[in-house]
């Protein structure tokens, strides 16, 4: 699996974090451009003296219409707000996006010598309005996964901790 680098979107004036992976690309970066998806990818670029970037990292570029991701078949997503991360109690980890993908699982786990409730936090319609889904308690210095049921759906997810802790919160999708 490749990855696209953590991208930045606004929702409500908020910054919300997203991670996509693209088959079969390594894509470190990507923005838009005069109305298309421009990515740069950490593959070499095509070899020949006549190219100055041969193999220099970031130096593939690829220009097209969203559209045409889908001919590269399902999106699939990875990444989260915390890895091993100083976590303030019950403080709003940033939104990380959740739509479009029909499963969906975040593993969780701290460094804390006693056990750590996450609160997984939905907003279903991305208009900034949270709803608690579920409280994990995860034992001391341990590790939870959840399994979200097939085809549960909102548009971001956040997270909060009951108490500080060093902690890491990451979803896969598929």
């Amino acid at each position: 699996m490749d990855a696209w680098r953590n991208g930045t979107a606004k929702a409500n004036g908020k910054s919300l974090n997203a991670v996509l992976l693209w088959k079969s690309r390594d894509v470190a970066d990507f923005c838009s451009w005069q109305g298309m998806l421009v990515t740069v990818q950490d593959n070499a670029s095509a070899h020949g003296p006549e190219n100055r970037l041969c193999a220099e990292p970031q130096s593939g570029l690829w220009m097209g219409s969203t559209e045409d991701l889908w001919q590269r078949g399902p999106i699939k997503g990875w990444g989260g707000p915390w890895w091993d991360s100083p976590v303030q109690a019950n403080k709003a980890s940033d939104p990380f996006l959740m739509t479009s993908f029909p499963h969906a699982c975040v593993h969780m786990s701290h460094q804390d010598n006693q056990a750590v409730r996450f609160s997984i936090e939905i907003d279903f319609q991305g208009n900034g309005s949270w709803h608690e889904l579920k409280n994990i308690e995860v034992p001391a210095k341990g590790y939870r996964c959840h399994n979200f049921e097939p085809g549960f759906t909102a548009h971001w997810i956040r997270f909060r901790c009951d108490r500080n802790c060093t902690a890491s919160v990451q979803l896969a999708y598929s």
